[in-house]
């Protein structure tokens, strides 16, 4: 009896096997953080090629640069206040150093 359900169970085939053998190798000797870039490097190339369109009221160069490095100081700053140029550097969201001065 159990030797007939044994004989039922579908077995691979030996390329397979060997096929997952070397994959499996293969992937463990390739360093993590060169293998996480090329992974991300693949994700990149499939998502460049999705179509884009870009939300009423806005050029599509701008939308999709506000969509891959967020929205520009100018635009996520209230319009009454002054705008922050490069030479100021970057801002800080403290008010305070952790020393206490500003």
């Amino acid at each position: 009896m159990i030797a007939l359900q044994l004989s039922q169970i579908p077995t691979p085939e030996a390329q397979t096997l060997a096929l997952a053998v070397l994959c499996l190798v293969a992937g463990m000797a390739v360093p993590t953080r060169y293998g996480m870039e090329r992974i991300e490097g693949f994700g990149r190339w499939v998502a460049s090629k999705l179509p884009y369109k870009a939300p009423p009221g806005k050029e599509s160069e701008q939308a999709m640069a506000d969509a891959v490095y967020g929205p520009r100081v100018e635009e996520a700053a209230d319009p009454g206040a002054a705008s922050v140029g490069v030479e100021d550097g970057p801002k800080s969201d403290h008010a305070t150093a952790p020393g206490g001065e500003s």
